[in-house]
């Protein structure tokens, strides 16, 4: 997707299989941004986040490394209507 993403474009395409990525999600909550500035405080180095909501039973990214030194905090959310 190129431009501005639309929800039912986002939503339709994530019923199809596909991840949804949002790059720096601190820029959009006072909460995750508070997290990252503790976390930068602890280690004394720079902090980023990115958030990934992937459907049930679908693969986000093929297995891959990167040239850094990374920490990954899988949250698990269960929503019950």
């Amino acid at each position: 997707m190129k431009g501005r993403a639309r929800p039912a474009v986002v939503w339709d395409s994530y019923n199809e299989g596909c991840s949804v990525r949002i790059l720096n999600p601190h820029s959009y909550s006072t909460n995750v941004w508070k997290l990252l500035s503790c976390l930068q405080e602890y280690f004394g180095s720079l902090v980023g986040a990115n958030t990934y909501l992937t459907p049930p039973g679908s693969q986000g990214f093929a297995p891959h490394y990167g040239r850094k030194d990374s920490i990954y905090n899988y949250v698990y959310i269960y929503v019950c209507f």
